[in-house]
């Protein structure tokens, strides 16, 4: 049951923010009241203390690439919600798969995007912080930095990952 509702969840806030771009309150808000509630039904004040564990270990996870604007509040919101559904490991293992998943989901868009002379740019600045180890000379054109890339998309695959590796 528990895993239909992740299911749910993620399936539901991947389409939204790939469609919209935005991951709604409503969701994330009722997952978070569904997986803290299930956690107490189930297990009593133990198993809804591992349920709060992984929404706050969710939310500080991602809380500080939001403090940087590298995504949404809603993205943030979602991990926690997982984590409130399934736990503090669980949420760990997600958080491993949606940053692998989302990096490679960054290269795509950003080979998709750019256009032929900016790729050879992006590759030269790509191979000169190889070499100094600075991350001030990567050049980014301003068209390609107003992309937004539907991480929840990412954290939902994560999250898909963690539930195939925990079946196992």
């Amino acid at each position: 049951m528990i895993n239909a509702i992740l299911l749910i969840t993620i399936l539901t806030a991947a389409g939204f923010d790939y469609i919209f771009r935005k991951v709604p309150n409503y969701l994330t808000f009722t997952a978070i009241m569904i997986g803290t509630s299930m956690a107490f039904l189930q297990g009593g004040f133990a198993s809804l203390s591992a349920s709060t564990a992984g929404l706050f270990l969710g939310i500080a996870l991602l809380s500080v690439p939001y403090a940087k604007g590298g995504i949404g509040a809603g993205d943030v919101k979602l991990l926690g919600a997982i984590g409130a559904i399934k736990g503090p490991w669980f949420i760990f293992v997600t958080f491993l798969a949606a940053a692998i998943i989302g990096g490679i989901m960054a290269v795509f868009r950003m080979a998709f995007i750019l256009k032929g002379s900016d790729m050879r740019i992006l590759a030269q600045s790509v191979r000169t912080v190889y070499y100094t180890g600075t991350f001030s000379d990567i050049e980014v054109p301003e068209y390609a930095r107003k992309e937004r890339l539907p991480y929840a998309v990412a954290i939902s695959a994560g999250a898909v990952v963690a539930l195939i590796l925990e079946m196992r």
